[in-house]
């Protein structure tokens, strides 16, 4: 067994508990719930860019097409 003795003591700084009201404290599981949204989210955007593009890809093929038949 070891015993502390007061100048071993002295160098540890202990810490105080910080009180944190209930609407102000975020859980683990909340944080993970956040994180997972924030995912769907990106995943929801990166999706609509695609399907801008293939839109717009789309409208320049058409009137490419347009533009080689009045010619």
């Amino acid at each position: 067994m070891k015993y502390v003795t007061n100048s071993e003591h002295a160098l540890k700084k202990l810490l105080k508990p910080v009180f944190i009201s209930k609407a102000y404290r975020k859980t683990i599981l909340e944080n993970e719930r956040l994180k997972k949204l924030e995912a769907k989210r990106l995943l929801k955007l990166d999706e609509k860019k695609k399907e801008s593009c293939l839109i717009i890809a789309k409208i320049i093929q058409k009137e490419s097409q347009r533009l080689i038949n009045i010619f």
